[in-house]
Order: structure tokens, then C-alpha cells, then sequence
């Protein structure tokens, strides 16, 4: 070869084209590339946003658990409660039962006096006027007895209902916190 020549040599004349079909080669490889690493971006932004949802989904059945177990509580305070007044007013209501029993065995063994009675007993008006008051304050008293009877039967028949009301309602938020118990494994 001579040193005037400006041609390039063989061996450099075949390497162009191929360097030329390399770089061409190339290009398209490097777009690709480019499109592979914004797909794989946009991917890891779904799995992160498909996490953060998760994690949401898990704290906010996590709090919906601690309020059922928060009303788990509740309730079964109320029926401790409840339990409590019951026992008080099954006492209160036997207590008023036995009086009652009491004042119905003596008015049997031995009856108020009718007003004949009264009148031919009494020595004189004042003892007439005052047995007569004695017997209206029995009388009296007596009423009190049956309407405290009926109280109590009442208030008993409440009790027992705050403490059935009390005891589904623990069963059901107990229901609630097992329902978001799975819903966080689940998550």
C-alpha cells in the first residue's frame, strides 16, 4: 500500500459496514432496553401501590377489630353488670315475697277486725279512732308490700333483659373482631 493513498486499508473497509450494522443492530436493543426498564418501573409502582392498598386494608380491619373488642368489653362489663343487679333484685324481690307470705299467714290466722268488731271492742272513741288508724296503716303498709312486690318482679324482668341484650351483643362484636381477625391474615 502506498503511503499517498488515502483509501482505507481491506481490513478497515470490511469493518465499517460491520461496525455500521452493529450500531444499527444496537439501537433497536437499546430502545428495547429503555422499554424493558420502564416496564419494570411501572410494575414495581403497581406492586408498591398494591402494597400500600394492602397495608391500608390491614389497618383499617385492624382498628375495626379493636372497636369490636373495645364493644366486646363494653358488653361484657354490661353483663357483669347486669348479672350483679339481678342477683340484688332476685334478693330484693324474695325479701318483699316473704313479707308478703308473712302478712297473708297472719291476716289468715288472725283477720282484721270488721267495723262491728272495732266498734264493740273499743272501750271508747279514742280507742275506736285509734284502732281504726292502725288498721288503715296495715292496710297501708300491705299495699306498699304487693306494690313492692310488683316493682321488684318488674325490675327483675328488666335485669334480665339488659343481661340477655348484653350477652348477644358480646356475642356478635365477638363475631365482628373474628370476621376482621381473618380479614387481616386474609391481607
Amino acid at each position: 500500500m502506498d503511503s499517498g493513498d488515502n483509501r482505507p486499508s481491506m481490513p478497515r473497509r470490511l469493518l465499517m459496514p460491520v461496525l455500521a450494522v452493529i450500531l444499527l443492530a444496537a439501537i433497536p436493543a437499546a430502545a428495547q432496553g429503555a422499554r424493558d426498564i420502564t416496564t419494570l418501573k411501572q410494575r414495581a409502582d403497581a406492586v408498591e401501590a398494591e402494597a400500600a392498598r394492602l397495608d391500608a386494608a390491614a389497618g383499617a380491619a385492624g382498628q375495626r377489630h379493636n372497636q369490636a373488642m373495645d364493644r366486646v368489653d363494653a358488653a361484657r362489663a354490661e353483663a357483669a353488670r347486669s348479672r350483679r343487679e339481678l342477683a340484688r333484685t332476685k334478693g330484693q324481690l324474695a325479701v318483699a315475697r316473704q313479707t308478703l307470705s308473712e302478712r297473708l299467714v297472719s291476716l289468715y290466722q288472725r283477720p282484721d277486725p270488721d267495723l262491728v268488731d272495732l266498734v264493740v271492742s273499743s272501750g271508747s272513741l279514742t280507742d275506736l279512732v285509734s284502732r281504726s288508724e292502725a288498721l288503715q296503716s296495715a292496710a297501708g303498709q300491705d299495699a306498699r308490700v304487693v306494690e313492692r312486690v310488683r316493682g321488684r318482679r318488674t325490675a327483675l324482668i328488666a335485669a334480665q333483659g339488659r343481661l340477655a341484650r348484653a350477652i348477644d351483643t358480646a356475642r356478635a362484636e365477638a363475631a365482628v373482631a373474628a370476621r376482621e381477625r381473618v380479614r387481616i391474615r386474609a391481607v
